[in-house]
């Protein structure tokens, strides 16, 4: 959401659960984590992202997930195979590529950069602020509480 604002994240929100807690097969794991999260994060520029996860649900029903960015300027969300960004009354929707899982389209482009001495599209700052992004969100998860980002 940083590429597609311009903004940096300034706090964030979060509720977690525990949805595995007492499934029969978790059992022997003691130390199980939150499985289930809505992540709201406050941009900038005064736009908010909304995500929520989820793998906990019940045995043979596939994880969820959504992710919505609305604010002042653009609302965006992934619709299928395809990213919907809509501002004002134009409305513009962009294919993803086909077959290409946001983690293998990462690592080929750090390899690729390592090979040709370039800078990767997702940089290591970029990855900084993802992390402190992820930890604040735990943060606010155990405390119930906002947490600022005004060390990024």
């Amino acid at each position: 959401m940083r590429w597609i604002t311009g903004e940096e994240p300034v706090s964030v929100f979060a509720r977690g659960h525990i949805f595995g807690k007492g499934k029969e097969r978790l059992l022997g794991i003691d130390d199980l984590a939150i499985d289930a999260a809505d992540i709201i994060v406050e941009m900038s520029g005064g736009h908010v992202v909304n995500v929520r996860v989820n793998w906990g649900m019940p045995e043979g029903f596939p994880s969820l997930g959504n992710e919505l960015l609305v604010g002042p300027n653009l609302a965006v969300r992934p619709v299928g195979s395809k990213l919907e960004i809509i501002s004002g009354s134009e409305r513009n929707t962009y294919d993803l590529p086909p077959n290409s899982p946001g983690s293998t389209v990462r690592i080929n482009d750090m390899v690729d950069a390592v090979r040709k001495g370039r800078e990767p599209e997702v940089t290591g700052e970029d990855g900084r602020i993802a992390l402190a992004v992820s930890i604040a969100a735990l943060n606010s998860i155990k405390t119930g509480e906002v947490v600022k980002l005004s060390s990024l």
